[in-house]
């Protein structure tokens, strides 16, 4: 019995420590998607039962690309994430907020529907952005089916996330069209960015120093350049398909 984990959950420990118990119970084997998963489940699931084999990604050819309105001088930071509370759109707001009070040419866009028992959160989170007067600078385009023409058409991709996501697939996405990438120093995103080699991490508390190190960022093309090239390597040696069949086959020829 091979069981493979993606998620860190939080806020009901009893969950979390029977959950633990019964597949340690009825498992030879646990399969975690990154070592922040690992960490999470360690504590309820035996050590040597517990591997860490990253997920492949593979990319679909971009047919056409559908043009975004913005202005010339324009720096679009985009967002894409379902519209759910740990995904952080508010914290997202607060850096916004400082950037914009730095420079109007920055523009956000916030890519992602939520769910029936989140429309309190989005509604909160809009209300947020109105209470700002920031509605000219930050927009909303919901779900959408062209996600990479969206991010060829961007400056800077953001993440951030204020709890710990797994292995946030969209930011292999970001770097896979070659958009400078921000996340926050927590989860599956650290190991993503290689601890920094790949992109900036920032704190998922702190708006003011967030958008200070985004500002910064924003104007040194060459550490962009250098964390790109850093991600095309880091990928091809850890989350490239090819990489993910050989390490799962691996895992469950030593299982026979």
């Amino acid at each position: 019995s091979l069981f493979h984990v993606h998620e860190i959950p939080t806020g009901n420990k009893l969950y979390e420590f029977f959950s633990g118990k019964i597949i340690n119970r009825i498992s030879n084997k646990v399969l975690t998607v990154s070592e922040s998963v690992k960490k999470h489940w360690v504590k309820n699931i035996n050590e040597n039962k517990i591997e860490r084999v990253y997920n492949g990604i593979e990319y679909k050819k971009i047919d056409s690309i559908i043009k975004l309105e913005k202005d010339q001088g324009d720096f679009v930071i985009t967002s894409v994430a379902r519209l759910i509370p740990y995904k952080g759109h508010l914290y997202l707001i607060e850096i916004a907020d400082e950037l914009i009070k730095k420079s109007t040419k920055f523009k956000f866009l916030i890519v992602g529907d939520t769910l029936s028992s989140y429309v309190s959160y989005e509604k909160s989170v809009k209300q947020k952005v109105k209470n700002l007067g920031l509605e000219n600078q930050i927009k909303f385009l919901g779900f959408r089916n062209d996600v990479s023409s969206i991010l060829k058409q961007s400056d800077l991709f953001i993440h951030p996330a204020i709890a710990p996501d797994p292995l946030p697939t969209v930011l292999f996405e970001s770097l896979h069209n070659d958009l400078p990438t921000v996340a926050t120093n927590l989860g599956g995103a650290i190991e993503i960015l290689d601890n920094g080699n790949n992109g900036l991490l920032i704190p998922y508390n702190d708006p003011k120093k967030g958008a200070n190190l985004i500002n910064e960022y924003c104007t040194n093309i060459k550490l962009q350049k250098k964390h790109l090239e850093n991600s095309k390597k880091n990928f091809k040696i850890n989350f490239s398909s090819e990489s993910f069949n050989k390490n799962i086959l691996k895992e469950v020829n030593n299982l026979l």
